[in-house]
């Protein structure tokens, strides 16, 4: 049988979300290697945000975050696709050619459609990456609590544990949800500024 033990309440204190993270992927590991025991302890580094967002995902947590991911790459795509319609846009008023600027004006129309679209997909299927992954650390730090001997108990103020587990799951909560869609947008508008550049203009991209 696993012997199981949980931080002291004075290191608890002083344990960040990512060190909460990295005890409980200890204790997992330990578990599916059948080690007869398992010391729960914070290790002093941080954690990277990947090992964070894939280490308790399944299928459908999976499809979620494909769906988010390319929804934020669509939304920083069409934020370029903008900026450089907007430049020919001001270009073309100089003709004052009204079929042009009408054919602009449908243009707009239909970015702002797309942005519509992708833009709800972005916040929902994040928001919902977000909230389903921290549900799943949440139930995994209740099972190594639930899993202490009475003595732990006399020692630990579980009410005050139980509110710095809320506030700690609150911000990977914040990291795996719209933080990381932005991120990725950044990474799609990066991408896509860089090939517009490239396919209308090579000269000045050098």
């Amino acid at each position: 049988m696993l012997n199981e033990e949980i931080l002291p309440k004075e290191e608890m204190a002083q344990t960040s979300s990512s060190e909460v993270y990295q005890a409980l992927h200890v204790t997992n590991n330990s578990n599916n290697n059948m080690t007869s025991q398992t010391y729960v302890a914070p290790i002093r580094k941080g954690v990277s945000i990947f090992k964070l967002q894939f280490a308790l995902c399944d299928c459908h947590d999976l499809i979620i975050i494909f769906i988010a991911v390319l929804a934020s790459l669509a939304l920083g795509t069409n934020a370029m696709i903008f900026e450089y319609l907007l430049g020919k846009s001001i270009n073309h008023l100089a003709d004052v050619n009204m079929e042009i600027i009408k054919q602009d004006s449908i243009n707009y129309l239909i970015l702002a459609g797309v942005s519509i679209i992708v833009g709800y997909l972005y916040f929902s299927f994040w928001y919902l990456n977000g909230k389903r992954l921290t549900q799943k650390y949440r139930c995994e730090y209740f099972k190594l609590i639930a899993k202490q001997e009475q003595s732990w108990y006399d020692s630990t103020n579980p009410f005050e544990l139980s509110a710095r587990i809320e506030s700690e799951t609150k911000d990977i909560e914040a990291a795996l949800g719209l933080k990381m869609g932005f991120s990725v947008m950044a990474i799609g508008a990066f991408i896509s500024g860089l090939t517009i550049c490239l396919l209308t203009n090579p000269k000045i991209t050098g």
